[in-house]
């Protein structure tokens, strides 16, 4: 879809109602239709069908159809933990492995059945784990392929908030509070980070000075953290006190309406660093920006090349003027004929030279930036000059996204005699990625 054009719909799972957003564009978007829908609150807890078959109902309409969708899951459905920092976790997996035993003591065997996410918040900071019923995002997932609806992200509210609201929460250290229906969301933001993360049940906001100075008394902290940012409703208060113990700031957040706040320019203004906790991205999944980097690094160094190979051209001219102009002649050797001043590895030092400057770069990068498969992740790109073979590797969502990739491959100039190396399913993965090396060649064999 177009970056510019392209439907994107956001679906807001609370503990009363769904609410539908559905917008046009992405710079200066466009409310196309919006629905809230409500629900039994016995419905946010397994099983899922029930649940899902509410959101299967709505999308059946065309009007919700052929959009891109972001779903933003009630905090009754998401476990958040705080994982410690331990600098002998160096990879993806021992973290993970250390984020389910930690939540696995937190909340017993059915930590084993959740989907898991994890977000590192600097070298020596805690990280933050987010967990979901993996029964529940298998649902979603099919829920919105039998409707024609792409799911792009799926994300807890308190997340959701977050992102939108951390570069208005300057204060530290502060607790933020994640209002719902009967239940509240703590997080507790200190060096510039998340330091701690609670889920309470509450009779009302009035209810937060206690729940507060509880979460007060379980911290690190030295003094207790006075400084408590809300996330409210346009229709909400905030709760009053009776003592100035805490001072309460009013964040502006609107449930499903908070997406049309989401798309435009970035922000340069500073604030907390954003957290990623998606479950339709694979977990520890290499950056796409990286491989365009790399293609732009390399666009740059052949146009470097070329100008300086420009220059030396017409150093060369300059110099060969000037002898001419000196009427320098040549030494003869005892043979009477010119002395050779290069040896045969000079030579074909050159001819390597030559033949790098020569080399069709335009065609590989134009024919490789055309090819268009975002369930692909490209991770290096080898070119071999001698003989013309190109190496490729990546990351595929499933096979079928990888034979496209060489089908396409194989249908895009300048590459042709394109096969497929090698391929391995990640079975260590949830998401099951497959792994894969593709050779062809780019340009005519010497």
């Amino acid at each position: 879809m177009s970056l510019l054009s392209s439907d994107r719909l956001y679906i807001v799972i609370g503990h009363g109602q769904i609410s539908f957003c559905k917008l046009k564009g992405r710079i200066r978007p466009r409310l196309l239709a919006q629905r809230d829908v409500a629900i039994d609150a016995s419905l946010i807890s397994a099983p899922w069908e029930v649940l899902c078959a509410k959101i299967g109902e709505v999308l059946a309409d065309p009007e919700w159809q052929a959009a891109e969708a972001d779903i933003v899951l009630s905090n009754r459905l998401v476990r958040h933990a705080v994982i410690p920092f331990n600098a002998k976790l160096k990879k993806y997996p021992e973290l993970e492995a250390f984020a389910r035993h930690v939540l696995g003591r937190i909340y017993g065997a059915a930590a084993g059945q959740w989907e898991l996410r994890i977000h590192r918040q600097g070298r020596t900071a805690p990280s933050i784990a987010c967990a979901v019923d993996r029964a529940l995002l298998e649902y979603l997932r099919q829920t919105l392929a039998g409707q024609k609806v792409e799911l792009r992200s799926v994300t807890s509210h308190l997340m959701q908030v977050y992102n939108h609201q951390r570069r208005t929460m300057q204060a530290q250290p502060a607790w933020m509070v994640v209002p719902e229906q009967g239940h509240v969301q703590l997080a507790l933001l200190s060096g510039n980070h998340i330091a701690g993360v609670h889920g309470l049940n509450h009779d009302g906001l009035q209810d937060l000075p206690m729940l507060l100075d509880r979460e007060n008394l379980m911290t690190a902290l030295a003094e207790p953290c006075k400084t408590v940012y809300v996330a409210l409703q346009q229709e909400e208060v905030l709760p009053v006190t009776a003592d100035a113990r805490y001072e309460l700031v009013r964040l502006e957040h609107t449930g499903a309406n908070e997406a049309v706040k989401l798309p435009g320019l970035p922000s340069f203004r500073k604030g907390l660093a954003r957290i990623v906790l998606d479950f339709q991205k694979l977990a520890f999944q290499p950056s796409r920006n990286a491989g365009w980097m790399l293609l732009a690094a390399g666009l740059a160094l052949v146009v470097e090349m070329g100008i300086s190979y420009d220059r030396l051209r017409n150093d060369r001219a300059s110099m060969e003027r000037e002898i001419t102009a000196s009427n320098l002649k040549l030494d003869d050797d005892d043979s009477g004929k010119y002395a050779a001043r290069y040896g045969e590895k000079d030579i074909e030092a050159a001819r390597q030279i030559f033949k790098r400057l020569t080399t069709p770069w335009e065609a590989f990068f134009t024919g490789l930036e055309s090819v268009n498969n975002k369930y692909v992740a490209i991770l290096s790109v080898v070119p071999d000059m001698q003989t013309g073979m190109l190496r490729v590797e990546g990351e595929a969502k499933n096979n079928a996204s990888l034979l496209t990739l060489v089908q396409q491959l194989r249908t895009t100039k300048p590459f042709y005699d394109v096969y497929l190396s090698s391929q391995q399913v990640r079975r260590d993965n949830p998401l099951h990625p497959v792994d894969f090396v593709i050779y062809m060649h780019w340009m005519k064999r010497p």
